[in-house]
């Protein structure tokens, strides 16, 4: 479920342009973290690693305005998320499209007192032009979670939430996905590795970046035998 999460939302995100992000490492973003390599190594997006949190906001911010594109700041649960306020407030105030994919604990532990949890939803309101807590997504039926992803994606594009091709009359801006995971330290044996579903008799084609989290060792060995 956790990889499921993280490969559904990074996916639209670069549907939606995005073509950098920047991390900051840590193990509750680990689903995260393995997407992104995947989506870099298949050439789908750009990653930059910077393991200062508030260094890696002023990065993301600089691409952001550089390219005038939607960039993604991801980090780990806990007090990591405060060090992108000062970063997040100047891409609210400049209508720079920055996107902040923190990683949460799951639902059920907030307000407990487990190590490295805090309030996070709704944690830069309101400098944020849209956010959305993902506590179980993708949802089996679009709800208020898929809703809320779709607004802050419009908010990123600037495209009408009506009609995709139309643009819209809001500004852009930076928004706010807070990602609950679970289980998120492992993908167990799947590896992260560049497949090409290609065969010496048969024409070359490359397989969606996200095939790459869900290749096993023996199938990626016996493909470079083909």
């Amino acid at each position: 479920p956790a990889m499921l999460t993280a490969v559904s939302v990074l996916d639209s995100l670069i549907r939606a342009g995005m073509r950098h992000v920047v991390v900051s490492p840590g193990s509750r973003s680990a689903p995260l973290a393995y997407a992104i390599a995947a989506a870099a190594e298949a050439g789908a997006l750009i990653a930059h690693v910077r393991v200062d949190e508030r260094s890696a906001a002023f990065t993301a911010l600089g691409i952001a305005k550089a390219s005038g594109q939607p960039v993604g700041l991801v980090c780990t649960s806990g007090t990591a998320l405060g060090e992108y306020v000062p970063a997040v407030m100047e891409a609210y105030h400049a209508g720079v499209p920055l996107a902040v994919l923190s990683a949460d604990r799951p639902e059920r532990l907030r307000g407990s007192g487990v190590n490295q949890t805090t309030r996070q939803a709704s944690f830069f309101y309101p400098f944020v032009r849209a956010e959305a807590d993902l506590t179980s997504y993708p949802e089996q039926v679009e709800g208020e979670q898929t809703q809320a992803f779709a607004a802050c994606l419009n908010a990123l594009t600037g495209r009408s939430a009506e009609h995709w091709r139309k643009q819209s009359a809001e500004p852009i801006g930076p928004v706010h996905l807070n990602i609950c995971f679970d289980t998120p330290s492992s993908v167990g044996f799947w590896i992260l590795w560049r497949h090409r579903l290609t065969c010496r008799s048969s024409p070359r084609r490359t397989a969606p970046w996200w095939l790459l989290l869900t290749v096993p060792v023996s199938l990626r060995r016996s493909s470079r035998a083909c």
